[in-house]
């Protein structure tokens, strides 16, 4: 289990900290010079604590791994402004993935390959879309819910690049649907804490990197 200290970097991470140690001033209006010395003792006090995983920040990088770490210890997720303010909530398009025949992995890296011009590296590419359909599998069993057409088909885009419809949507928020869904599984989640409105300056390893 890891040791980490939280700086506070902003008024709202100060409140946010605040709000949790409500048990600490709650009768501040009875003494208030002399209950606020203790307070503010124990409030830094709290701010060292434990954890088995540390996550900085809740886009769906950071939300996918708190989940599938939960298994295996405390998980304390923190993110500089509020859950949802993320690169992931505020994406538009889709996410691409072989879904249907006629379509196939083949396919799938050849497009890329070709749209990449001789800049990607193929073995990650292979390695990216065969793994993709297990992990649009798994957002969907997370409750992310992509739009379908009238026979219950996922609704599959077509875009620029791509030679076969591989492009799962909802409406015109894909990113947003995802992180909707992401947080409501972090938040019923109890082996994990998140704390918003926490900025990270660096981080202390035991070991060295490298």
């Amino acid at each position: 289990m890891s040791d980490f200290q939280i700086a506070i970097t902003s008024l709202a991470g100060l409140a946010s900290l605040l709000r949790r140690s409500l048990s600490y001033v709650s009768c501040v209006f009875l003494f208030p010079s002399a209950i606020l010395t203790l307070s503010l003792t124990k409030f830094f006090a709290s701010m060292n604590r434990k954890t088995d995983f540390l996550v900085v920040g809740s886009g769906i990088g950071g939300l996918s791994f708190a989940l599938k770490v939960a298994d295996y210890g405390k998980v304390i997720l923190i993110t500089k402004s509020a859950l949802d303010d993320t690169n992931t909530a505020y994406a538009q398009g889709g996410i691409a993935a072989v879904t249907y025949s006629p379509d196939n992995t083949e396919k799938h890296v050849n497009d890329t390959l070709i749209c990449g011009a001789g800049l990607c590296n193929e073995e990650v590419v292979r390695m990216v879309v065969t793994e993709a359909p297990e992990q649009i599998k798994e957002l969907i069993r997370w409750g992310a819910k992509f739009d379908r057409n009238p026979d219950g088909q996922y609704d599959l885009a077509k875009e620029g690049g791509h030679s076969e419809h591989r492009i799962l949507h909802h409406k015109d928020n894909t990113g947003a649907e995802i992180e909707r869904a992401l947080i409501r599984q972090v938040k019923a989640n109890k082996n994990i804490e998140i704390l918003e409105n926490f900025f990270a300056l660096e981080l202390l390893t035991q070991h060295p990197l490298g």
